[in-house]
């Protein structure tokens, strides 16, 4: 990287490290139930081959385990890409 640019990318002396931590936060259950409310009914289901209208009859329980496992997926920064 030249010279002229690789100042630009130094971190910054005035910069506060944590300015981002509050970024992410967990998802909450009734943020979660919004989502799935909104939920299209009759589209094609994405990746993982679960239509909409399943989410939408999913039990509490069923949920709470998504739920889980989003906020994990959160905590530990692996996101999957697609």
């Amino acid at each position: 990287m030249p010279d002229l640019w690789s100042q630009q990318y130094m971190p910054l002396d005035y910069m506060d490290d944590n300015i981002f931590s509050g970024v992410i936060k967990k998802i909450g259950m009734v943020e979660l139930f919004l989502v799935i409310e909104d939920l299209l009914n009759d589209k094609a289901a994405g990746l993982s081959k679960i239509p909409n209208e399943l989410w939408k009859h999913y039990n509490k329980e069923v949920l709470a385990c998504l739920l889980k496992l989003l906020n994990l997926c959160l905590s530990l920064d692996m996101i999957p890409a697609a």
